[in-house]
């Protein structure tokens, strides 16, 4: 094992948060283990949920979550967290949604990662995009 992975909030609506008591339990076990932890957030509260659990890496941007402000931005780096942005998946996820929608989603997680750059914070890129049979490594950049 690497590392432990949570969803600090399903995708279901409305969301069902992981309580950041639950994600803390989880970090603590990972880290006395020397791994790391990787939250999907999905939402600004799950957002919150993870930082404050201790999460190491949040996995991928949160557009329903709206403009990274201070109010995440500001959490996300005094926890030093890391972000792997897979700008890709929400334009592989929401393939079946009218343009108009998803171009408005995946504008938005664009724009969180240029915030996120613009501070300073760290991004990791994962290889994951090219497991998707519709998509090649030639494929995965915007």
């Amino acid at each position: 094992m690497d590392g432990i992975k949570v969803y600090a909030a399903s995708l279901g609506s409305p969301p069902i948060l992981l309580p950041e008591a639950e994600i803390e339990a989880a970090a603590h076990e990972a880290h006395v283990r020397g791994k790391l932890v990787f939250a999907h957030p999905h939402t600004r509260e799950g957002l919150m949920n993870a930082i404050n659990g201790g999460a190491d890496v949040i996995v991928h941007t949160i557009p329903n979550a709206g403009v990274l402000d201070d109010s995440m931005l500001t959490p996300m780096k005094k926890a030093g967290v890391a972000l792997i942005p897979t700008l890709k998946l929400w334009r592989h996820e929401l393939r079946n949604d009218r343009t108009s929608q998803r171009e408005k989603f995946v504008a938005s997680g664009v724009e969180q990662l240029r915030i996120w750059a613009a501070s300073g914070g760290v991004i990791l890129f994962a290889p994951m995009l090219v497991t998707w049979t519709t998509m090649t490594p030639r494929k995965s950049s915007l």
